[in-house]
């Protein structure tokens, strides 16, 4: 079973496949679900297909349903390796992927404060492209003086900015030596 459809621009969506969520002695495919996130805000004009085993597809239910889509970030924003050694010269890789639609940039910003709440590093990513799997950002565990920083707890902040919107999340790092 998959979901189709048209976009608000009238253009076909790609399918997207659903998940049987059924249980125990419920009958099969009678509880589903699927993860889409649509590209863009408008109105959407869904249905779905349901595909037997021999190949022959039925189209049933035409719902028409208006998304709104806004900026901000999907699943877990996080840093690896956790905690990070200095004395071995590792290097704070933070991953995130921006609640976009492929292949839209967004501007990212890292800040990295100490655990007083001083901001000790700060790097802009203009244009970033999603959709992406390497959506990386890094930090060499040096200030905006290029020098090492003590060991401790850091907290890394990611700001995204496309246009008139923003989002931002946060996450602590651990240095030791």
């Amino acid at each position: 079973m998959e979901i189709i459809g048209k976009n608000p621009e009238g253009l076909d969506i790609d399918p997207v496949l659903a998940d049987d969520v059924s249980q125990g002695s419920q009958e099969p495919w009678s509880l589903w679900e699927i993860d889409y996130l649509p590209p863009t805000s408008g109105e959407y004009v869904l249905s779905i297909r349901v595909t037997d085993r021999a190949g022959n597809a039925e189209v049933y239910e035409e719902l028409t349903v208006d998304f709104t889509v806004s900026l901000g970030f999907k699943d877990e924003t996080y840093c690896w390796p956790n905690p990070l050694r200095k004395s071995q010269g590792e290097i704070a890789h933070i991953s995130f992927d921006p609640n976009v639609s492929n292949n839209e940039t967004v501007d990212i910003t890292l800040s990295i404060y100490d655990f007083s709440g001083y901001l000790v590093y700060k790097k802009d990513y203009p244009r970033m492209q999603a959709g992406r799997t390497d959506q990386i950002v890094t930090w060499n565990l040096n200030n905006d003086s290029n020098r090492s920083v003590a060991r401790g707890i850091y907290i890394f902040r990611l700001e995204a900015n496309r246009e008139d919107e923003n989002a931002n999340v946060i996450g602590k790092i651990l240095v030791v030596e």
